[in-house]
Order: C-alpha cells, then structure tokens, then sequence
C-alpha cells in the first residue's frame, strides 16, 4: 500500500470501491454505508486510532487476495474515503450538525451503517463499557445497542457467542442483548427512511457528547511526552510514512 493517509480520493475512486465492496461482500465485512458507520464510529473514540489498527477491520486480506492487483488502489480508495468522511466530523467537533450519514435511511442500509458504526468501538472496549454502565438510562441502552451490533445484525444467536469476547466485566447483561437486537431490527424494518436517519443521526450525537470527556482527557495525556521530542524530519509517530512537519506536525 501506498500509506498515503492525506491523499484525496480520486474521481471515480469512490464508485469504484463500492462495487468492490459490494461484489466481496461477507456476512462480517462492509458495504460502502457499513464503512461510513465505521469511519464516523471511529471519530467518536476516546483516542486516536492508527490506521495501521483500524484497516485491518475496515478490508480483510480475504478481500484484497481477491483482486491482489488492485490492492494498492483499494487500500488508497479505502483511505481517501476515510479523508472524506472524518475531516469535516474532526474540522467541527464542536458542532453536531457534522454527522452526515451515507445512507439513505432504508432498513438495509440503515442496519448496514449500524454495524459499522458499532463496529468501530471493538477497537476501544472501555468506551463501550463506559457507555453501558452509565448511570443515564438512555446513554446505557445505546451502549447496549451497540454492542449487540458489533455482531452480524442478521444472525442473532450467532451474535451472542462472538459478543462474549467484548463482554468483560458487562456478563450480567448477556441476557438483554438478544431481545434488544430483535427489537432494533423490527423498528429499523418498520420505520420510515426519515425516522430511520434520525435515530442513527441521534444515537451518534448522544455518544459523542458522552464519550467527549474522555477524548479530551486522552488528548491531554497524549501531549505530556515521555520519551524523546520528534524532529520536524524524523516519520511521524502515528505510522502513516510522512515525516512529522508534513503530517501532525503542521
């Protein structure tokens, strides 16, 4: 791969990765709406993730051998897009009217966004935590929510034995996962596009808000370096191949 995180997506690349996606398309990966979920899920996270952690979930090496001459152009499409989706979300954290889902508010692709959306919190488990065992019945239903979702949304009991693994210290509420994601599923297939958009557009700004406060308490203890300051020259930390002064060091 190229590892060119700031590159703007090319024309036509966008129309091109979705029929990729969508003609390799598994039961565990994205379609274009799952990434945008994804990609939106991963701006709300407490810290910053690589892309070096979150491209292995975003498109599976299964995928990419598919067409190995092309992976280079998939993994770029797959980052520009990522550009697309977060740098306006990052450019106005301040203001929520910055989630724009690509998603037209149907029921399959509303689950579809869904699952990315969850999905990009089993890169940060404590967040999910966090958010279930809020004290703010709301905020802990949503927690809830999303972790029934990081499992295929079609295959409940399939759900249960993979959600075991993101469930430390959350046992006791294995047993309200099944229902809630039954019950998810029969809303989102009987609502309207416009009730469907708007309970993912709020789900996502009530995480945000909740989780706010632990970003900006691991930003602050990011800046508080231990180890030697980077050059200006030296690669940038995050891993991306730029030197500093072209990447976080702007």
């Amino acid at each position: 791969m190229s590892g060119n995180l700031l590159q703007p997506l090319q024309p036509h690349a966008l129309e091109q990765l979705e029929v990729f996606l969508k003609t390799h398309k598994t039961e565990d990966t994205f379609d274009l709406v799952g990434l945008n979920g994804f990609f939106i899920g991963i701006t709300h996270l407490p810290r910053a993730v690589n892309p070096s952690e979150w491209l292995k979930v975003a498109i599976t090496e299964e995928m990419l051998g598919k067409e190995p001459d092309r992976a280079t152009e998939v993994i770029d499409s797959v980052l520009g897009y990522f550009n697309l989706v977060t740098l306006p979300i990052i450019m106005s954290r301040s203001d929520d009217s910055h989630i724009s889902p690509y998603c037209d508010g149907s029921p399959q692709q509303t689950l579809s966004w869904l699952y990315g959306f969850a999905k990009a919190f089993s890169l940060e488990e404590n967040s999910i935590s966090q958010l279930c065992l809020s004290s703010d019945e709301k905020i802990a239903f949503i927690g809830m929510l999303l972790l029934s979702h990081m499992a295929t949304v079609r295959e409940i009991d399939r759900a249960i034995p993979i959600l075991e693994n993101h469930l430390e210290g959350l046992g006791h509420l294995l047993d309200s996962i099944k229902p809630l994601l039954e019950s998810t599923i029969h809303m989102v297939e009987n609502g309207t596009p416009k009730n469907n958009l708007g309970f993912i557009i709020g789900m996502a700004h009530i995480v945000e808000g909740e989780l706010r406060s632990s970003r900006s308490m691991s930003t602050s203890v990011s800046v508080r370096r231990e180890g030697p300051k980077v050059g200006r020259n030296d690669p940038c930390p995050c891993g991306n191949g730029l030197k500093y002064k072209k990447c976080h060091g702007k």
